[in-house]
């Protein structure tokens, strides 16, 4: 089984769930979690491949210190669990309000949606794969997910909701769905201090703690 994760639409739910709750999630092992969601898989499934697809917010960095250092060295501890990460950027759109006329600067993260359907509905994922799991809430992947499943040589695809992102135009486009909620998220963190892909030990970052 392939598994597909949308960094940025889970990091946003892991922060909802974080307010929420007060339970600190960010520190998340991935493939844990997903090795979780087996069982409840069409046919007999195990992990062939877990890819996370994010980017770094480099725009924010001025205003929150450290942002990049942190999501690097989480990245480096997926990577040590032999999670492949694919990196793509954010977008600076000049945004005007209808209202007063004022201009604003927004960033935008779009790199993933496309990276994620790409990886979907290449050729070597028919051939290698029979069953794909996407982590996501993001209606943009509908038409990639229904393409992957038509055709002579059709995946099957499940997609897993992080916490309060179901949706449901997603679920009706997949052959199978799942939910995530708070006891997912805390059933599979990592220790506080766990190996890295050079094998020293890497710390939670203070600020997710």
């Amino acid at each position: 089984m392939l598994c597909l994760i949308d960094g940025f639409n889970l990091y946003h739910s892991l922060r909802d769930c974080e307010h929420d709750t007060d339970a600190r999630v960010r520190w998340l092992d991935l493939r844990s979690l997903c090795e979780s969601l087996l069982h409840v898989l069409p046919g007999e499934c195990a992990i062939g491949e877990v890819v996370y697809f994010s980017a770094l917010a480099h725009h924010i960095e001025a205003s929150r210190p450290g942002t990049i250092e942190r999501h690097q060295r989480y990245m480096d501890v997926l990577r040590a669990t032999g999670v492949s990460t694919r990196l793509g950027q954010f977008k600076r759109r000049r945004v005007v309000c209808p209202v007063c006329g004022s201009a604003r600067d927004r960033y935008v993260e779009k790199e993933t949606d496309v990276a994620i359907a790409s990886r979907l509905l290449a050729p070597a994922t028919r051939e290698r794969y029979g069953v794909v799991l996407v982590v996501t809430g993001d209606t943009d992947l509908v038409p990639a997910v229904q393409t992957a499943r038509s055709g002579p040589a059709a995946l099957t695809v499940a997609v897993t909701f992080p916490y309060r992102r179901v949706n449901r135009q997603l679920r009706f486009a997949a052959d199978a769905s799942l939910r995530l909620g708070r006891a997912s998220y805390l059933r599979h963190q990592f220790p506080l201090a766990t190996p890295g892909s050079n094998g020293t030990l890497v710390s939670r970052p203070i600020e997710w703690s």
